[in-house]
C-alpha cells in the first residue's frame, strides 16, 4: 500500500470513528434529557395535584360551612322550622346572599343551590349557569339524600364539564340533628384543571381529570378514555401517550380525598424542539469540523506524498544513469514539503551531484591517463618508423 493511500485511509478511519463518538455522545445527552423531562413532569403533576386538591378544599370546605356557619344554620332553620313566616322569607332572601357571595368568590364554582325537604329550592348561578335538566337535578338529590350527611360527587352527562358536589345539610344546633335539606355545588372541571394547571410560558402542558368514570381536561385535548385507561393501568409514574399520531410525555398522579386520577400530558414535540435544535447544531459543526479535519488530512498528508513521489521517480531516473540535477532541485524552495522531506531531497540532490563530480572526475582522468599513454607510445614510435625507413631505403 503506497503512504497516500495508507494515510487517506487513517484520516477517513478517523473520521469514522470520531462520528460515532459523537453520535452515542449525543444518544446519551439525548437520553440524559429525557429522563429529566420525565423526572420533571413527574415533579410538575405531583404540583398540580397538591393544587387541584386544595381548589377542590375550598369547594369542600364550602359544604362545610353550611353545617358550621351559625349564620347560614340560622337562616336554613328559620325557613324549615315555618315556612310561610315572614322570618322565613327574609331568611332565603339572606341565604341568596350568603350562597352568592361564596359563587362569586370562587370562580371554579359554576352553581350552588339549596333545596329544603319541602321542595323550595334555592338557587345561584355562579361561572356557569343553573342545569335546567330536573331529571338529573332528582338523580343528584337522591343520591344525597342516602349520603347520610357526607359530601359526595356526582357526574351527569347533562352537564358538560361539570362535577356536582353533594351534601345533606343537618340542623346542627337541634337534637338529632334533623335533616333541613340538599346543598349541591356544580363546579367547571375544566376551568378548576386550567387553575391548577398554571401554565409554564414555554410549554402549553394539558392536564386530565378521570372521575366517576369520566374523563375531563383542561383544554380540550381529545383523548380516548380508553387510552387513558391503559395508561394509568400500567401503574407507572411515566410515560408516553401517542394520540393522532402525535406523541406526549404523559404523567399521573392521584387525589389524596376523591382518589380522581390526574394526567398530566405534554407533547414531546415541542419539549425536545430545544434539544432537536442543539443536535442539529451540534450535527452541523460535526460534519464541519470532519470536512476540514479530512481536507486538512489530505492536505498534509499531500505535503508528504507528493514531494516522494517526486523524489521517487528521480530515483528511477538515476538507476537509468542519469545523475543530473535540475536546476532548481527536485523540489522547488515554494512547494508544500515537510521539513524532513525537503532534507531527504536536500541529501540526496547532493549525494547525486558528489556521484556525478565522481563520474566526471575518474572519466577524465581516465582519458588523460589514455593521452599520455598514446603520446608515450608516439614518441616510441617515431624512431622506430625513422630507423625502418631509413634501413629500407639503404
Amino acid at each position: 500500500m503506497r503512504i497516500g493511500q495508507g494515510i487517506s485511509l487513517l484520516l477517513i478511519v478517523q473520521t469514522v470513528v470520531f462520528a460515532l463518538v459523537s453520535i452515542i455522545f449525543i444518544n446519551s445527552i439525548y437520553n440524559v434529557y429525557l429522563g429529566l423531562v420525565y423526572d420533571k413532569s413527574e415533579e410538575l403533576v405531583r404540583q398540580y395535584a397538591r393544587s387541584f386538591e386544595d381548589r377542590l378544599g375550598d369547594i369542600r370546605e364550602l359544604s362545610v360551612e353550611f353545617l358550621s356557619n351559625a349564620d347560614i344554620q340560622r337562616n336554613l332553620t328559620a325557613y324549615a322550622q315555618d315556612p310561610r313566616a315572614l322570618s322565613a322569607t327574609v331568611a332565603l332572601g339572606e341565604l341568596y346572599t350568603q350562597m352568592f357571595t361564596r359563587a362569586f368568590r370562587n370562580e371554579n364554582i359554576g352553581f350552588i343551590s339549596f333545596e329544603f325537604l319541602d321542595g323550595k329550592r334555592v338557587e345561584v348561578a355562579g361561572s356557569g349557569r343553573i342545569p335546567p335538566d330536573e331529571e338529573s337535578y332528582a338523580r343528584v338529590l337522591e343520591q344525597a339524600k342516602t349520603s347520610d350527611g357526607r359530601h359526595g360527587w356526582a357526574v351527569e352527562e347533562t352537564y358538560e364539564d361539570t362535577l356536582i358536589l353533594y351534601r345533606l345539610i343537618k340542623n346542627t344546633s337541634a337534637y338529632g340533628f334533623p335533616d333541613i335539606g340538599v346543598l349541591m355545588v356544580g363546579v367547571d372541571i375544566s376551568r378548576l384543571l386550567r387553575g391548577a394547571l398554571e401554565t409554564r410560558e414555554e410549554f402549553t402542558p394539558e392536564l386530565f381529570c378521570v372521575a366517576g368514570g369520566h374523563l375531563f381536561s383542561s383544554d380540550g385535548l381529545e383523548v380516548p378514555l380508553a387510552d387513558i385507561k391503559d395508561f394509568l393501568s400500567q401503574n407507572r409514574a411515566y410515560g408516553s401517550l401517542t394520540v393522532a399520531g402525535q406523541r406526549y410525555f404523559a404523567s399521573a398522579s392521584r387525589t389524596r380525598e376523591e382518589r380522581w386520577e390526574l394526567v398530566y400530558v405534554q407533547s414531546r414535540s415541542q419539549v425536545l424542539s430545544g434539544l432537536v435544535d442543539m443536535n442539529l447544531t451540534y450535527v452541523l459543526s460535526l460534519v464541519l469540523f470532519g470536512a476540514v479535519m479530512l481536507l486538512g488530512g489530505m492536505t498534509l498528508a499531500s505535503s508528504i506524498t507528493r514531494p516522494l513521489s517526486r523524489l521517487s521517480g528521480k530515483m528511477k531516473e538515476v538507476e537509468q544513469g542519469n545523475y543530473k540535477v535540475p536546476p532548481g532541485g527536485f523540489l522547488p524552495k515554494k512547494s508544500p514539503a515537510a521539513s524532513e522531506v525537503r532534507e531527504l531531497a536536500d541529501s540526496y540532490e547532493a549525494m547525486l551531484k558528489k556521484i556525478d563530480n565522481l563520474i566526471n572526475e575518474v572519466y577524465y582522468e581516465k582519458l588523460s591517463h589514455m593521452e599520455i599513454k598514446y603520446k608515450m607510445l608516439q614518441q616510441h614510435i617515431n624512431p622506430h618508423f625513422l630507423y625502418n625507413t631509413l634501413d629500407t631505403i639503404n
